[in-house]
């Protein structure tokens, strides 16, 4: 395994070797913001996304622009060779009233969801719904999209555009037969979509697109990740100087206003501040950087806003406490807390901060700006 991991990456470093800019190739990630500074309008050809595709995982199970799924359903034998009976969709415009419902390949209408799609609907969303013919009725059975028919035609929709599958016309057995394996391919397919098909999108991706895009929120966040240096990334456990995973915690901690006590950003603002300026060679920890904010928070909140100097009072007591490390500082205040709370009745989040609180007391032995929830034994 490592010699085929070794032959690899000479290989992809040898792919990469042809692009004017380097990216980042591998098994986990093709890094399209990367791979776009190699043309002059920042978009990539698809041929060219598949070569880099080709060259992670070799040759492609079937060869190049061999197979035209376009126009040829049952009557080319081919497709039937290549990928069986009920696999070629066509694409449709039809009307609700050709439509029906088989609850054996669907689950239940939730009209919470649809509701929450109404609020936020734009025509160019709107996905294409998933169909069988039924060879008795001649009626679209739905199997996926059962809320978008009716989100579309809650907002006035004659037609709904489909995709569906249909019988062979040459198949004399019985319609009912037919229909029943029709069926069966649609609650496979209804499971592949639903499940492992669908790659679910991350915050990490969707950070990056709507800065990309200039959405305001996000372009926030990321104005304050370049103040300081912090570089969000894909994998949670990425060793990176600033790197930060838990991209989450960066919106959560952005979000905190203290009951409108200050702006959006100031208190995630503060808390990066602090963390790269006391572990600057090292990953940003999501729970720090969640317990900061949630102590600059509750400053405000209790009307006593926390001063700027503490931070460089609690820095140096922080860095002594977890050896210069911000993963063990971490990871200490979870031990003593489990050490002297058996139980272990609290949040993660809560004893990291509660623990941040402890240390500096416990240490100065003056009070901190802000109290504990609970008090136990960190040193």
């Amino acid at each position: 395994m490592a010699m085929q991991a070794f032959s690899l990456k000479r290989k992809l470093n040898a792919f990469v070797a042809n692009w004017a800019y380097p990216f980042t190739i591998n098994m986990d990630m093709i890094n399209f913001r990367e791979m776009r500074r190699n043309y002059p309008d920042e978009a990539i050809p698809t041929e060219d996304i598949l070569s880099a595709v080709n060259a992670i995982l070799g040759t492609a199970p079937i060869a190049r622009a061999s197979f035209d799924p376009r126009p040829l359903g049952w009557v080319n034998p081919t497709v039937q060779a290549c990928v069986g009976k009920y696999e070629i969709p066509t694409t449709a415009w039809v009307e609700p009233k050709d439509m029906m419902v088989l609850v054996s390949c669907n689950r239940n209408i939730i009209p919470r969801h649809i509701a929450k799609h109404e609020r936020i609907f734009t025509h160019m969303a709107v996905a294409t719904i998933y169909c069988i013919k039924c060879p008795i009725t001649g009626k679209y059975i739905i199997w996926d999209g059962n809320h978008t028919s009716m989100l579309c035609l809650r907002q006035g929709y004659t037609h709904l555009k489909i995709s569906y599958i249909q019988a062979d016309p040459n198949d004399s057995r019985d319609p009912k037969i037919i229909l029943k394996e029709l069926v069966k391919k649609a609650a496979i397919c209804f499971k592949i979509i639903n499940g492992s098909g669908k790659k679910k999108i991350d915050t990490y991706d969707s950070h990056l697109i709507m800065v990309d895009t200039g959405f305001e929120f996000e372009c926030a966040v990321q104005a304050i990740f370049d103040k300081y240096g912090v570089i969000p990334v894909k994998n949670k456990t990425f060793k990176q100087p600033r790197a930060l995973g838990h991209i989450d915690s960066a919106y959560e901690g952005f979000n905190k206003t203290a009951g409108k006590s200050v702006s959006k950003g100031e208190i995630l603002d503060r808390s990066l501040k602090f963390i790269t300026k006391y572990w600057p060679e090292q990953p940003v920890d999501a729970y720090l950087l969640t317990a900061m904010a949630s102590i600059y928070e509750s400053g405000f909140k209790e009307n006593n806003p926390i001063p700027l100097d503490w931070d460089d009072e609690l820095g140096p007591i922080l860095c002594s406490f977890g050896e210069d490390s911000a993963k063990l500082l971490v990871q200490k205040l979870i031990n003593k807390y489990v050490q002297s709370q058996p139980g272990y009745s609290n949040t993660l989040r809560c004893v990291i901060r509660d623990g941040i609180l402890l240390v500096y007391s416990q240490t100065t032995g003056e009070d901190a700006p802000v109290q504990p929830a609970q008090e136990w034994n960190v040193l």
